[in-house]
């Protein structure tokens, strides 16, 4: 049996990245282990201080206890990502304002976990919409396996010390350890990051593909998805010569389905999202005077349907373009309906929160910021202040995980060419080039009417419909004396 030996020691300027403390007191390192073969110095139970709540983040809130009792998490945990615990707690009224020792134990029978110990000074009772009032532990990634299981205790500092409180209920659960209930989704998420050299308008134009713009797509991403990493790849730069891309909608399916097209031959990832980036103007401001799509994705219905795991989107400069990136891979992870905020077309029905919020308490992990369930709204609508709701990091764990578990089919049969078309809002076809493949393309099975040598015939194709516009990608198997018309009927 192989084991990872993993510790954390919280103290100093450390302290002030990684725990908050209660009341603005001040934390020093402890690692609870003693020194020199000596042993672990004893612990004594925290008088005056009872346990009320433990709550649980990596994105969004996961409640494991609740008014001091266990709570059954509405939110799965993701095992391998990092998070952050949050313990509130009650003080007797004669507690006397002093350090206290918050310990959070890990157990795994596969791995060998340090505890996680801090001195944290402590004079009022804990708020839970104020994170410096909580008792607060960062918990790695490497440390949530799905076996993990946690106890929460907090000590007296000096065990030796007299306190004259009443004992109150300081460690949770009141024996030995409950299960974290992390949940394996896979290593994390691939994206193939394309740059997209625009020809349209033969200015060529690229989009920003710098170190720092991929940094803001994959922090923004990797903060809200229920993934343990998100590994991005540059791939090599791709022209389009297509329609012009218009703010108000005209030449998105051309691009996307030309772009989709290109990048799901027989060497593409199966399980890969792969993302185009592109300029349409030499600006943000020129493009867009008013109102403007920023980008497009399929309906990914289906996890297996690999060449669904498309999207395309401006790539000019700025945090705001990471948002429509992390919106657009949302639809790509197969939330085709939108969050009802901002005059989102194509809402899902079932969102909850009807003005588009997040619905419970959220938290960006590595930022140490609290996301209110009121203020912010789903990145899945059209309005600003974004961040995760609980139902649809849900759906968004859900696809993770099966595609975390999907074993795409290795079988490759000889290339064979597949001819693909976009399908514009009036049922019309733009031809985008063919493409050999080794496997057939995936998507809704549809009759297409063709001539066959002149002559009238059906064939079968398929159909990929885009997420937000009435538009999308029909592929049929490509000959020479074959000339497509139309779909019959369009997706049916």
């Amino acid at each position: 049996m192989s084991y990872a030996r993993r510790l954390l020691v919280v103290g100093g300027s450390t302290a002030a990245l990684w725990l908050s403390a209660c009341a603005a007191g001040s934390e020093t390192a402890e690692d609870g282990t003693g020194s020199g073969g000596s042993p672990p110095p004893k612990e004594v139970s925290a008088k005056g201080v009872t346990i009320t709540d433990i709550h649980f983040y990596q994105a969004v809130e996961v409640a494991l206890v609740e008014a001091g009792a266990p709570a059954t998490p509405a939110v799965p945990i993701v095992a391998g990502k990092d998070g952050y615990l949050r313990v509130g707690f009650t003080l007797d009224p004669s507690f006397a304002a002093r350090s206290v020792r918050l310990k959070v134990t890990l157990e795994s029978p596969s791995a060998e976990i340090e505890p996680i110990v801090a001195n944290v000074a402590v004079n009022a009772a804990s708020t839970h919409d104020n994170l410096a009032s909580t008792l607060n532990a960062p918990i790695p990634g490497a440390s949530i396996l799905p076996d993990t299981a946690f106890r929460v205790d907090v000590l007296e500092t000096d065990p030796d010390a007299k306190h004259t409180e009443p004992a109150g209920v300081s460690g949770w659960p009141e024996s030995g350890t409950s299960p974290l209930g992390a949940q394996d989704v896979g290593t994390g998420t691939k994206i193939v990051l394309v740059p997209i050299v625009y020809q349209s308008d033969g200015s060529g134009r690229t989009p920003d593909t710098s170190e720092a713009q991929v940094e803001l797509y994959r922090s923004r991403v990797l903060s809200m998805y229920p993934t343990p990493a998100i590994q991005i790849e540059m791939g090599p730069a791709w022209t389009y010569n297509g329609p012009d891309v218009q703010a108000f909608g005209d030449g998105w399916g051309e691009i996307l389905s030309a772009f989709a097209s290109a990048h799901h031959g027989g060497g593409s990832d199966q399980k890969a999202y792969y993302y185009g980036l592109f300029a349409p103007s030499p600006s943000f401001g020129q493009y867009c005077g008013g109102g403007c799509v920023t980008g497009l994705s399929f309906a990914a219905d289906q996890p297996g349907n690999a060449e669904a795991r498309s999207s395309v989107s401006l790539g000019f400069t700025g945090p705001e373009f990471a948002d429509t990136f992390a919106h657009e891979l949302g639809h790509a992870h197969g939330q085709s309906g939108h969050a009802p905020c901002g005059g989102a077309g194509s809402v899902d029905g079932n969102f909850p929160y009807p003005a588009g919020n997040i619905g419970v308490l959220g938290m960006d992990v590595a930022a140490l910021a609290l996301k209110d369930p009121t203020s912010f709204k789903d990145l899945m609508g059209y309005c600003d202040n974004n961040w995760i709701s609980d139902y649809v990091y849900k759906n968004f764990f859900t696809r993770t995980q099966i595609l975390g578990q999907w074993m795409a089919s290795e079988h490759a049969g000889p290339p064979k060419p597949w001819r693909a078309f976009a399908v514009r809002a009036d049922g019309s076809l733009y031809d985008v080039g063919a493409t050999e493949r080794t496997r057939p393309p995936s998507g809704e099975p549809v009759r297409v009417r063709a001539l066959d040598r002149g002559e009238p015939r059906e064939i079968e194709g398929v159909f990929l419909r885009a997420d937000h516009l009435p538009v999308g990608m029909l592929m049929v198997p490509d000959s020479p004396e074959l000339m497509v018309q139309s779909l019959s009927p369009l997706g049916g």
